[in-house]
């Protein structure tokens, strides 16, 4: 004679095969796996959602006690508990993708030169047509990186032609440096606002290149 089965969330017998086996191997009737039972979101066995974690990401992820015990981690930060593949370096932590993205914003590429459209015009007609001095003719790389918890690197290229005459002038943009170890470096782009423009992009030509005196650049073109 069968053992009888006792489902484990209301107690009661069960009555045939009317029951499933959940990951930590009870049993439960198949009304209470339906109304009582969840999924873990990490090895997508179903568990009594009584015993199960929430998480703190936004979607309120449910996990099992033993994924919540080793496949998630605590947040540097904010100290909430994350899925462990969400979690990125930011220095010698671990951080949710909430706060990175407080630190380092994501963006969309597209409005954000919508957005600075103006600022980079009004940069470029101050720049393109001066002439730089002891600069050979092509594209200049010039970068600039500033800061210390999470050092962030702008960038510019300025194209010149023979004469040392710029012609071109890239838009500015920015990365941020997440966390460095000896072999690789984990860097994210970092948005750029219209302010860039008159602090960052002016520093990084004034400071890289020799323009000519005006009235020396006149004389030539005469």
């Amino acid at each position: 004679m069968d053992e009888e089965k006792i489902c484990s969330y209301c107690e009661q017998p069960i009555e045939g095969d009317e029951f499933k086996i959940l990951g930590d191997e009870s049993i439960v009737c198949n009304e209470c796996f339906e109304e009582a039972c969840k999924q873990c979101a990490v090895c997508d066995e179903y568990f009594i959602e009584d015993s199960m974690k929430t998480l703190d990401d936004d979607d309120n992820t449910l996990v099992c006690e033993d994924c919540y015990e080793y496949r998630t981690e605590e947040c540097g930060i904010c100290g909430g508990r994350f899925l462990e593949d969400d979690m990125t370096f930011w220095g010698d932590v671990r951080i949710c993708p909430g706060c990175l993205d407080d630190r380092c914003p994501s963006f969309d590429e597209d409005k954000v030169e919508e957005e600075t459209q103006e600022a980079y015009d009004a940069f470029c007609a101050k720049y393109v047509g001066k002439r730089v001095l002891d600069q050979e003719a092509g594209e200049i790389q010039l970068d600039e990186t500033v800061g210390d918890e999470a050092p962030t690197c702008y960038s510019i290229s300025v194209t010149v032609d023979e004469n040392g005459v710029i012609t071109e002038i890239s838009r500015l943009t920015a990365s941020m440096l997440l966390s460095e170890g000896e072999r690789s470096s984990d860097w994210r782009p970092y948005p750029i606002s219209s302010s860039d423009y008159s602090f960052w992009a002016e520093d990084l030509l004034e400071d890289n290149l020799e323009f000519a005196d005006e009235d020396e650049a006149d004389d030539e073109e005469e």
